[in-house]
């Protein structure tokens, strides 16, 4: 018996309120992420969606709450594996707003200063938090941050010495 990487009736779970079954063959990797977008972007008020829940355990846990509800028990851990999505959960418009003004403006500062690696990284990056929570760790922060400053930093103290 050979089965689909991608069957397109598990699909049917994305839009079931309750799944009677945590271990529902329909669950993969793929219908779990798209539960979890739903779940995430549920924002049930003006305040959660200006600031968020919050980036502690409190902010979680209101996500585990949720996700017991909709009967995935035996999958509260995992994250959304989408930066976006992870900082509107987590930091509403306010911090949505500020990641994709970091992103715009470090684009912006490449295409004036003709830096193909800055805008490549700032490229591959803003693809690559689509699929992953890359600033979720302090790993992830740290190395976001370090290689935007050094790249950005390199381009302009060479730009001052000619």
């Amino acid at each position: 018996y050979k089965r689909q990487v991608l069957d397109f009736g598990d699909l049917s779970v994305i839009q079931e309120q309750t799944i009677k079954d945590p271990h529902d063959s329909r669950l993969n990797g793929f219908t779990l992420r798209i539960i979890l977008w739903q779940e995430s972007l549920n924002i049930s008020n003006a305040k959660e969606l200006i600031f968020g829940r919050g980036v502690s355990l409190s902010g979680n846990k209101s996500l585990e709450r949720s996700l017991e509800r909709r009967g995935l028990t035996d999958h509260l851990w995992y994250n959304a594996h989408n930066q976006y999505i992870t900082t509107m959960y987590e930091m509403g418009l306010i911090g949505f707003i500020l990641l994709m003004a970091l992103l715009v403006y470090t684009i912006r500062l490449a295409v004036s200063t003709k830096d193909r690696v800055l805008l490549a990284f700032t490229l591959l990056m803003s693809i690559a938090m689509l699929s992953e929570s890359i600033l979720k760790r302090a790993s992830g922060i740290a190395f976001f941050c370090m290689v935007i400053l050094l790249l950005s930093n390199t381009r302009m103290s060479e730009s001052k010495k000619s």
